[in-house]
């Protein structure tokens, strides 16, 4: 209430997964091509983590930019302008692309029998 606003689970778990990117950057990266030979990664410096948010024109997966250097209260503030604007279908190109790693709840919408895809090279969703 102090911050105006109020603090989620998702919030904590962002910057929780900031920290243990510092401790073990290697997950912090994305492939090279499928076809690369010989095969590749690439350690990202900065920790964009993608969410995962259910709207009514499908799922989207924005990320919060540079989770290391936000606190817990700048990351729900991030989480609550992704929402407001995937919900209104008025997110930016800039809120997709991006993304380093990603951080999913995948018992929310409710699936048996979940696939999820790396977006964009990256080598982790963290479920």
């Amino acid at each position: 209430k102090n911050y105006g606003t109020k603090v989620t689970v998702t919030s904590f778990m962002v910057k929780a997964m900031s920290l243990a990117l510092n401790e073990h950057p290697k997950i912090n990266s994305k492939f090279g091509p499928g076809d690369a030979n010989p095969p590749y990664y690439t350690v990202v410096g900065s920790h964009n983590i993608s969410i995962a948010i259910d709207t009514d024109y499908g799922l989207v997966v924005p990320n919060i930019k540079d989770c290391a250097n936000l606190s817990v209260i700048e990351i729900q503030n991030e989480i609550m302008r992704l929402a407001k604007d995937a919900k209104a279908n008025k997110l930016k190109v800039n809120d997709i692309m991006g993304g380093t790693i990603t951080l999913s709840n995948i018992g929310v919408i409710g699936t048996k029998d979940p696939r999820p895809i790396p977006f964009g090279g990256q080598s982790v969703i963290g479920a």
